[in-house]
This record gives C-alpha cells, structure tokens and sequence, in this order.
C-alpha cells in the first residue's frame, strides 16, 4: 500500500505525533493508519502497530489489492503483541485472511513461525513452501532459510520429510451464466471454496475476479484452509462459487453463486463444470 512521506527534517516520535493529529482530523484516511501501523511494528509497539491496522482495514475497501495483506500484518501485530502466542485471536485472524486469500504471504509465514516454534516441523515447511510460491525480494530468502533450518531439525530426529504433493482435489470449470454478464463487473472478487457434506466451515478456497471467467481451478490440499485437514480426507465435497457484489468474505443478499453437492475427490483430470447462475436472496 502507497504512504505519504513525512516532512520535514524531524524525529521520529515527532513525525508518529504529526501523523496521529493527521489522523484526528481524517480518520477515514487508510494509508496514513497503515503507514502508522508500520511505524509502531518497526518500533516493536506490536499492540499500538494492531489497533493502526484494524483502523486501516475499518476504511479501506475490501475490494482493495491491499487489503488481504494489511489482514495478514495484522495477524502478524496481534501474534507479535500476545509474545509469540497463537491465541484464539490470532488464529481466527489468519483463518479470515486466507479466506481472503489461501496465498496470503505474511499468513503462510506466520503459520509456519508457529509451527517450528511448537516444533512441528513438517508442518512448518508445509506453510512456508506454500509461502514460497508467491514470495519474492527478501521473503525468498528467508522462507528458504526458515525451510532449511525445520529440515535440520527434522534430519536431526531421523525423519525424512516426504515431499508435499496436491494429490487428489477437485477439478473445475468455472464460468458466468451469460444471463448475469451484465449484473456483474469484471474487478469483483469471487470465492471459490470446498466444504465436507452438511458443513459450513470451508476445507479449501480459491479467490479470483470476474474478469478472469471463465476459468479453470485445482481445489487440493495444496490450498488447504486448516492445518490437519486436507481435500485429500473427504470422498466427496460440496463446491460453492460466489461473486460478492459487496467485496465481503461472508455471503451477502444479492451476491451470485453457483452450487455442486457430493462432487467426489480424485486423483483423475476429470473437469467438473460449475456455472454461477443463481442470486442470493
């Protein structure tokens, strides 16, 4: 996200000062929370850098690029300020941002922070060679680090880390019933997700915009939304597309969705077809 810079040749308690009384007068102002946000995580003021997020995330659009990544920093702030813990806060914070986004890096990397911590080192490895995929500059690095030394750690307990595989998913051919071309625009986000039979709670979610229908997508462990439980446990999955018409993660009145019941997991490249032709009402 783009910050305004401060001026002038002042310090830094003096420019946090400045930035706060800006704030006072916009407090709609999502850039200058988030560039406050930053500040405080820098200064290691994890609880001050949390409560600039949660601001920012209250003005910016869900819609926004950014907003994905600012949920993942303030899971980070809130992960930072409870010591190290994953409390029940933390964790709700990161399932709702990879709901967002299952790609979400600064999630991905503190899932991983957290399993090494707890020794869980497989586990570890599984998040962070997820948060790989998408990672670049410095965060390659460190993700790589990460991975090598919960290798030693692994090697060290005489166990062979078995390589991470999709294995068996869902495969879909996702489009628009043409009915609705003209009720949608192509920068809304749709959520593509796989839940067990009767159950509400996703296994795995895909996110993608209109724009990029039709389309064809993978639903495997590989985009697993729980650790410990994976596309690769169930026989059969319901399969739920959704354009949200507010940008919200949570289904809304006026929405579009698509619906598939009992689609069964296989290893096969079988496509299954999913058309999003239905409006929530």
């Amino acid at each position: 996200m783009a910050a305004s810079t401060w001026q002038g040749d002042i310090s830094i308690e003096e420019a946090i000062q400045q930035l706060e009384d800006e704030l006072d007068q916009r407090p709609e102002n999502a850039e200058g929370w988030y560039l406050l946000a930053t500040t405080r995580m820098n200064m290691s003021q994890f609880a001050a850098a949390a409560d600039a997020f949660k601001q920012s995330l209250r003005y910016l659009p869900e819609t926004a690029v950014e907003f994905p990544m600012v949920m993942g920093q303030l899971a980070q702030a809130l992960y930072f300020a409870n010591q190290g813990q994953m409390t029940a806060e933390v964790t709700e914070q990161v399932e709702a941002t990879l709901r967002l986004d299952p790609n979400e890096l600064t999630a991905l990397g503190l899932l991983g922070i957290a399993a090494f911590e707890a020794e869980e080192y497989q586990a570890a490895i599984m998040h962070w060679e997820k948060a790989l995929q998408v990672a670049d500059g410095q965060s390659v690095q460190s993700l790589q680090t990460g991975i090598a030394r919960a290798r030693e750690q692994l090697e060290a307990q005489g166990i062979v880390m078995e390589e991470v595989t999709e294995g068996p998913g869902v495969r879909l051919h996702l489009d628009l019933n043409e009915s609705l071309m003209t009720e949608v625009r192509g920068d809304q986000l749709i959520f593509v997700y796989a839940r067990a039979p009767g159950e509400r709670m996703p296994i795995t979610v895909e996110r993608l915009q209109v724009s990029q229908l039709p389309a064809e997508i993978f639903l495997s462990a590989a985009n697993s939304m729980v650790e410990g439980v994976s596309l690769a446990d169930f026989e059969n999955v319901d399969i739920v597309a959704r354009i949200s018409v507010s940008g919200m993660a949570e289904q809304q009145s006026g929405d579009f969705k698509g619906e598939l019941s009992n689609v069964k997991v296989t290893d096969g490249d079988e496509y299954v077809k999913l058309i999003i032709s239905e409006r929530v009402e």
